[in-house]
């Protein structure tokens, strides 16, 4: 195959995120879905939007240039989008507010350039681009506020977030803090004109990271081990357990094995209420005729991991091949 035979069969991707790998003690699946990808034959990353969510937009913005320094990858696009301005009010008495987002970059001016970048590129390949969501959607959403036939340009939306019940690890009950962030770009995205499959909470408990699964990035600087070591004792002590969550690695993977999961077709009513603590309130068959107009959309959910084994072996292949490049120069 001719050199653009290859790059039209690979499939462009768009990484819309809220990384903070690198912030000490915090959370590192995103920094971990760019690695993965990078060590991808089969995809073309066209750029990387960048949103509040596990982190201030400044914090995001910082540790996601700070990575793409450290692996040398400087020449993929990347955008400033939403930033925290109390979009769910009720955040402002949870974990992820406060002090978290107290030095947050001032709101820039509508459109930004993340929301610009993203209608561009839907705009450039109708049909061809799929959007791995991984935080709040509100670039999404303020990409269709600028132009109304955005998702109907996009391929699929994939993302991580929502729980249809109550998520517990262990005894501590979680609060979801993707789709809740910004309820009214979840609506909007939910309600999408192009297929969006979402991974939601539940299935994610099925992608433990466990100390034995440090031999799998073995080949890693000691730097990167340590955050993923330290993220691991901090996520162990306050579950009292011994595993931090791949979260975002399973839309990740999605992209190139969607046969890995057992894809399930969902009827879901959302509402902005319902968003604002994230869930997704699954209708009964029985509703299953009831028309968009009256509330209810159709989802992809996929409830399980067909093969957990070859599922990490997939991620160890990715980082493996992305590190080859990283450490031998090679783009």
């Amino acid at each position: 195959m001719t050199k653009k035979g290859l790059e039209m069969s690979k499939k462009r991707v768009i990484i819309d995120c809220d990384n903070t790998m690198g912030l000490p003690d915090w959370e590192v699946d995103d920094g971990l879905v760019l690695l993965y990808l990078l060590g991808r034959d089969d995809i073309d990353i066209l750029g990387i939007t960048n949103t509040f969510g596990n982190g201030s937009l400044r914090d995001v913005v910082h540790y996601t240039e700070q990575i793409l320094k450290e692996i040398d990858r400087t020449d993929i696009p990347r955008f400033n989008g939403e930033a925290f301005s109390g979009q769910n009010p009720q955040l402002i008495l949870e974990i992820r507010a406060g002090d978290r987002y107290e030095n947050e970059l001032k709101l820039e001016k509508f459109p930004s350039d993340a929301a610009k970048f993203l209608v561009e590129q839907v705009t450039k390949y109708p049909g061809e681009i799929s959007i791995l969501t991984l935080g709040p959607a509100g670039n999404l959403y303020d990409a269709w506020k600028l132009d109304n036939d955005f998702y109907k340009k996009t391929k699929e939306i994939v993302l991580m977030g929502g729980y249809t019940e109550d998520l517990y690890i262990g005894e501590v009950n979680c609060r979801e803090l993707n789709l809740s962030c910004n309820p009214e770009a979840a609506f909007s995205m939910l309600n999408a004109e192009c297929p969006v499959v979402v991974f939601n909470g539940h299935i994610c408990l099925q992608a433990p990271f466990v100390l034995k699964d440090m031999k799998r990035v073995a080949f890693w600087p000691e730097d990167r081990k340590k955050i993923i070591r330290d993220w691991l004792n901090k996520v162990s002590n306050y579950y009292t357990g011994d595993a931090f969550y791949l979260w975002d690695l399973l839309p990740a993977i999605y992209i190139s094995y969607p046969e890995l999961f057992d894809l399930k077709e969902v009827f879901i009513s959302p509402t902005v209420k319902s968003l604002q603590s994230g869930m997704l309130q699954p209708v009964s068959a029985d509703d299953e005729s009831t028309s968009n107009t009256n509330g209810v959309v159709s989802i992809i959910m996929p409830d399980n991991i067909l093969d957990q084994e070859k599922f990490m072996d997939i991620l160890e292949s990715g980082w493996r091949k992305e590190w080859e490049r990283e450490s031998h120069g090679w783009k």
